[in-house]
């Protein structure tokens, strides 16, 4: 009887390795292939997993899914019909030069400066100056972002672009005339402008809004897990929300979540395994 028992035990942790080591393939956004590459090469030092990362259109993504050939789609937004789990915020910051006038920019404002119909400071309440544009890449897709949340899809107008947000600050400190954008940046040696919203109310770029949501241009950015993965994609998701998962949101341009964020995701990954698919709705 010992013998058999000890033989059943064996098979059920061989089972339980085999289910682990199920390689993940992950799929999505394009602009989260280098997220999704860098957890999983620090995540394969801590679980035997292979992860499999790829990029392309998200609906294509979510049909994989469907066939059982993707564990997790990655998105940079929200996506109708689909619950998904925040994993990180993204976010853009707007500086000027210490010495400019201006504090604080519209929506709107902002879209006519980088669209080239506001090309003074005095517009929009600053010195006689003309304004200098400069944005700053980043590893996130920042510029799309841009485009996207900020120019509504039209195309701006033309500006002096920097590869690293350290670039664009040192740029903005050079030219007092100068406006730019790129992620959250701990540093006084520029201004960081607050922003208002659709509710005309300015807000400051702090991590507490930044994170919580409050300031205008920033959105969570999420995963999307199927059920019939649990194991594998479940305890890499789960590992995300962790304290290492979020060293690499952080290390990629995005802002970590804050905790209370981080528990209602572990919470949604319990319904998500619990339920029976990927739920659908609100």
């Amino acid at each position: 009887m010992r013998t058999t028992f000890i033989a059943f035990i064996t098979m059920c942790s061989t089972l339980a390795l085999a289910a682990q080591s199920k390689p993940i393939q992950v799929d999505g956004s394009e602009t989260m292939i280098l997220f999704g590459q860098k957890c999983a090469g620090l995540y394969k030092k801590e679980a035997p997993v292979e992860v499999t990362v790829r990029g392309g259109v998200v609906a294509n993504a979510f049909k994989s899914m469907t066939n059982g050939k993707v564990d997790i789609v990655q998105s940079d937004r929200p996506v109708a019909g689909h619950n998904g789990i925040p994993i990180g915020v993204h976010s853009i910051v707007v500086y000027v030069n210490n010495v400019n006038s201006v504090s604080e920019l519209s929506l709107a404002q902002l879209k006519g400066i980088f669209l080239g119909k506001i090309k003074n400071w005095k517009e929009v309440g600053g010195v006689d100056q003309p304004i200098a544009l400069f944005a700053g890449e980043s590893t996130s897709g920042i510029l799309d972002f841009f485009q996207e949340i900020v120019l509504g899809g039209e195309e701006p107008y033309p500006f002096w672009g920097k590869s690293t947000p350290k670039e664009l600050i040192e740029a903005v400190v050079a030219d007092k005339s100068a406006i730019g954008y790129t992620n959250f940046t701990e540093t006084k040696q520029v201004k960081r402008l607050k922003i208002k919203g659709a509710n005309a109310v300015p807000v400051e770029p702090t991590l507490e809004n930044i994170r919580s949501l409050k300031y205008p241009i920033a959105r969570n950015v999420y995963w999307y897990v199927a059920s019939s993965t649990a194991g594998s994609a479940q305890s890499f998701a789960q590992w995300v929300l962790g304290p290492r998962g979020q060293l690499v949101v952080e290390s990629i341009g995005y802002e970590p979540l804050n905790n209370e964020e981080r528990q209602k995701g572990m919470q949604a990954l319990v319904k998500i395994f619990g339920g029976g698919g990927i739920r659908s709705g609100n």
